[in-house]
């Protein structure tokens, strides 16, 4: 807002940055929500989305933080018996599995979490998922420009499942000198 000083937005700026850290936390979820935003604004649509699918998958490590559970490295006896014969194959040889984007959030599912329920009733464990785009962008694995349009429904889906609301993210203040 405009009644606010250089001084106490550098303030807030500082005390949010403190808060960010290199475990999934709410403010590094809303960092990277607020620069998607910014980068869209920017016509920046492939690194938007980059932003935002890297925001559902440290949404769902946070979540997966109240079961004592860290995607990079869960142990057998973390997982529900229904994924463990899906997971079996994949243990290593300390058995232990690490989780991608989908399987956070399928295990979050199998707890009956309020997140892994948003996402599949998203249809966001589904192939053609706007999830998905991120893989075809020439950022990820693809060659393929991603539009303003999916960008927008990527967002959209995000904002909504991870459930945040644009008074929670960072506006950045544009100096004119």
């Amino acid at each position: 807002s405009s009644s606010k000083t250089i001084e106490s937005l550098l303030k807030e700026g500082i005390e949010f940055l403190r808060g960010i850290t290199e475990e999934p936390n709410k403010n590094t979820i809303i960092d990277l929500l607020s620069n998607a935003k910014r980068r869209a604004g920017e016509g920046r649509y492939d690194d938007a989305v980059a932003r935002l699918y890297r925001a559902v998958e440290a949404g769902a490590q946070l979540a997966l933080k109240n079961y004592n559970i860290d995607s990079s490295c869960v142990s057998k006896n973390q997982i529900p018996e229904k994924l463990m014969e899906k997971w079996d194959c994949r243990f290593t040889e300390n058995e232990t599995i690490k989780l991608a984007l989908h399987d956070d959030f399928m295990l979050l599912n199998a707890f009956n979490d309020d997140l892994g329920k948003r996402f599949i009733e998203k249809k966001l464990d589904k192939t053609e998922s706007p999830l998905g785009l991120r893989n075809s962008s020439i950022l990820a694995h693809g060659f393929t420009a991603i539009k303003k349009s999916s960008y927008n429904n990527l967002w959209n889906i995000t904002i909504d499942l991870l459930q945040v609301n644009d008074q929670e993210l960072l506006t950045f203040p544009t100096l004119e000198i």
